[in-house]
């Protein structure tokens, strides 16, 4: 991300083209989360016919000071915005995307190109502002020192360092890392990751060790080491292959190359090697030869050594933690981006439901809630006892048959009787399967049509006979019959 010393340079550069000229007219493409507060045709309208008074920064944000009624643009680069004037090399952070090899206007990734008059007659002068990512801000205010994001920055180590006997006390008060003190935009405007990295190994000063805790020769030291980092930075317009040979900054871009870490040399000669830690949520290069972490550091991953794993997760992060300075996200352009930011929600979500099922489940009785002396919780319990009791009498009861006029069924009623079906067809089976097999003898052929037929009708033959037989016996005399037909037979005897 631009930091203090890439937006100075961006600042110079504007007002070395257009600080007392005018600015023609404006191209602008629509882009409704770079452009805030502003559409991009009122933005073209506010400044177009107005004259460049000044330029000037706070932080890393600058803006544009015009003439004449109407707001002033102010913006900020965000993670990857930049300007580009034609005709000149394009102003880049740390390295020239592979893409961007060849000539053309307006650049990829344009959302707005202003045309400044030339002098005398001179060919017009178009400086297009940037942004691949659309993580940078673009904003129309009346009194940009006055009105957000400027009013709420803290001091500019350029601009408004405070003396040390101011410096102190506003470091003493925070318990916090001081890396992430640095970081903190309400404090000290401009430092990013880079700057607040090399300060603190320039101050021998562990990233993690409290700000609170730090003694006073270490906060005169910190105070030093900010103006001189920044200031070195600006003097040279940003351009690292001009810092000193001992800065961090030379050579912290070797991270994860070769499978080594980047090392350098330290004043006394002794090589150091970077390690890599997180801190306030950003990764952070320290030297530990030199940057000892005190009793009062909050101890976060610096002593433990990362698995290959975790050094290669980490690597992939690396830029998506550089746009936590932005207030607002936006989709990335390239399919890398995509991938990194999946695979980095995949790990979240993988932890999440790690922890999440290690956790036992809590049993939750309906008179869990403690018990109140207003009527009130003795309804809600009530309540609770009544639902508890109808969930367990409704899933006793079996499932009511379904008329052919009601409601169609839902899922829930028609997985209810493909199951019934199912019981009913296995009940069937079982059934079939208990009746005895006719025995067969094995060397007897199949019965024909005719022989079946044959044992058909001798079987009805049988029984139409056995129905005969019965039809014709006297129904059985009982004992007054069996009487009255003994006396007859003596009388007749």
């Amino acid at each position: 991300m631009p930091e203090l010393p890439e937006v100075d340079r961006a600042a110079d550069t504007v007002s070395d083209v257009a600080k007392g000229k005018t600015i023609e007219h404006v191209d602008t493409v629509e882009d409704t989360i770079v452009f805030s507060g502003v559409d991009h045709e009122t933005f073209a309208k506010e400044l177009t016919g107005r004259k460049v008074l000044d330029v000037k920064r706070h932080g890393k944000v600058f803006w544009l000071v015009l003439d004449g009624e109407g707001r002033m643009p102010v913006m900020h680069f965000g993670m990857t915005g930049m300007l580009h004037i034609q005709g000149q090399e394009p102003a880049y952070y740390q390295r020239k995307p592979k893409d961007d090899e060849k000539e053309e206007w307006p650049p990829k990734n344009t959302k707005f190109v202003l045309h400044i008059a030339g002098a005398d007659g001179a060919p017009s002068t178009k400086i297009a502002f940037r942004d691949p990512r659309r993580l940078g801000r673009v904003r129309l205010c009346a009194d940009p020192e006055k009105e957000p994001p400027v009013s709420e920055l803290g001091f500019d180590p350029i601009l408004s360092m405070p003396p040390l006997e101011e410096f102190s006390p506003l470091v003493k008060k925070r318990n916090m890392p001081i890396k992430a003190l640095l970081l903190d935009q309400s404090f000290s405007a401009g430092v990013g990751n880079w700057v607040a990295d090399e300060v603190l190994f320039h101050a021998r000063i562990h990233p993690e060790q409290r700000a609170s805790a730090l003694s006073d020769d270490e906060i005169a030291t910190l105070h030093e080491k900010i103006v001189y980092v920044c200031k070195t930075a600006v003097d040279v317009k940003a351009d690292s292959e001009k810092f000193p040979d001992g800065w961090l900054f030379r050579h912290r871009w070797g991270k994860g190359k070769k499978g080594k870490a980047p090392s350098l040399t330290l004043p006394d000669g002794r090589s150091a090697t970077i390690k890599w830690i997180t801190v306030g949520g950003r990764t952070s290069a320290v030297v530990e030869a030199v940057q000892k972490a005190g009793t009062d550091s909050t101890g976060n991953s610096r002593s433990k050594k990362k698995s290959a794993k975790k050094a290669k997760e980490e690597e992939e992060d690396a830029e998506e933690e550089e746009a936590q300075e932005s207030s607002e996200l936006s989709e990335p352009p390239t399919d890398d981006d995509e991938g990194r930011k999946k695979r980095k929600r995949a790990r979240k979500a993988s932890k999440a439901t790690t922890a999440s099922s290690s956790k036992p489940t809590p049993k939750v009785h309906p008179d869990s809630d403690p018990p109140t002396d207003d009527d009130e919780g003795r309804k809600k319990r009530k309540r609770a006892r009544k639902a508890s009791k109808a969930i367990t009498a409704s899933s006793s009861k079996p499932t009511p048959k379904v008329h052919p006029d009601s409601d169609p069924p839902t899922d829930d009623d028609e997985g209810r009787k493909k199951r019934k079906r199912a019981r009913k067809a296995s009940k069937a089976t079982t059934a079939s399967s208990s009746k005895p097999t006719p025995k067969v003898h094995p060397d007897s052929d199949p019965p024909t049509d005719d022989e079946e037929g044959g044992r058909k009708r001798k079987r009805a033959r049988k029984a139409s006979k056995s129905k005969t037989a019965s039809s014709s016996k006297p129904p059985p005399k009982g004992r007054a019959s069996q009487r009255r037909g003994k006396v007859e037979d003596e009388e007749s005897a």
